[in-house]
């Protein structure tokens, strides 16, 4: 995932203090934050709280107290992932290095050469190994997590941004320059085929629905394509808005969730999906959030949703941040409660 890429309004400044809205489904609270690009988050179980890849390293936000600290250095951190043997793993992109820090201290334990612009990563409990996006020389690196070494780059081509794994086997991964998922066993480390994304261009955020062995692919054209894990043929194709860097599958309530980061015309939004027995994906809804909301992380407790943002003007090279406007959405999908 690379910086933010469009050209976003200005949009008002958040004091230091937490704002908490009286909304439903909608944005319910908002806690501001120190000042940074900032690519993906997730949930970390062990530490109950919510890591934040940024350009100085891997922020947490606690969840039970809502303070944000600083928990491991990085150097242009493109993901953050919790692994179970307690270690945070980083990838920093300038310096073509993951590191496992300790997930209690920070400290850095590991420090590993991996490929050009590494991107995305994910543990994939099936193999044991964490797997890590090249985005800039097309390959994966596996990581074995407990010796802290490259073991192997398997090399896929293209511009590879997020993945997803199905638990038993199989990693998919999005090629952003080829809109097309490829298939990887984690096992045997061999490419299992390619499903190309009709209608799709730049696919980015990617999500694994168990329940249903779908994916769904969030591409930059206005489109989540949904398709079958097993052989890639498409199942459906959701309207999203612009500039979209994730996906989310909420297992617990059924939910898919695609933020889009907005553009001058457009705010940005939350796309909902519901997820049925019967396979069928249908949209539930569609929640306002703010412009530059373009990646998430869940509470898996609470069902509250975390998304970074801040507020961007016109820069001489493209959008440019606005000090001190860095925050933390938090999201309420509540679709259905009462008004």
């Amino acid at each position: 995932m690379k910086a933010v890429k469009s050209l976003l309004g200005a949009m008002r400044v958040f004091s230091a203090s937490l704002v908490v809205s009286s909304s439903t489904a909608g944005i319910v609270a908002q806690i501001p934050g120190p000042d940074g690009r900032w690519d993906y988050a997730s949930f970390d179980s062990a530490g109950h709280r919510i890591l934040i890849s940024k350009s100085y390293g891997v922020m947490a936000l606690d969840l039970s107290t809502r303070k944000l600290s600083t928990v491991a250095p990085g150097t242009h951190v493109n993901a953050s992932t919790a692994l179970p043997n307690g270690r945070i793993l980083i990838t920093n992109e300038d310096v073509r290095t993951v590191t496992l820090a300790n997930g209690s201290s920070g400290a850095i334990e590991s420090t590993i050469t991996v490929g050009k612009d590494p991107d995305a990563a994910v543990f994939d409990p099936a193999s044991g190994n964490a797997f890590v996006m090249n985005n800039g020389s097309g390959d994966i690196s596996v990581i074995d997590i407990d010796k802290g070494v490259e073991k192997r780059r398997v090399p896929v081509g293209g511009a590879l941004e997020f993945a997803a794994v199905d638990g038993a086997g199989k990693l998919f991964v999005n090629v952003e320059d080829k809109a097309e998922v490829a298939v990887l066993d984690t096992r045997t480390l061999a490419l299992g085929g390619h499903y190309k994304l009709a209608g799709c261009k730049e696919p980015s955020g990617l999500a694994y629905v168990a329940s249903v062995h779908l994916l769904v692919s969030s591409c930059g054209n206005g489109h989540a394509k949904i398709i079958d894990a097993k052989d890639g043929h498409e199942v459906g194709d959701v309207s999203i808005g612009p500039r979209p860097d994730a996906v989310l599958y909420d297992s617990a309530r059924s939910r898919i969730y695609i933020p889009t980061g907005g553009s001058y015309e457009l705010n940005g939004e939350l796309t909902v999906l519901s997820v049925g027995t019967d396979g069928k994906v249908a949209l539930a809804g569609r929640i306002p959030t703010q412009r530059g909301a373009r990646t998430i992380a869940q509470d898996p407790e609470t069902g509250l949703l975390y998304l970074p943002t801040a507020d961007y003007v016109k820069g001489l090279r493209g959008p440019k941040a606005v000090d001190g406007t860095f925050r933390i959405l938090i999201v309420s999908p509540d679709l259905d409660a009462p008004k």
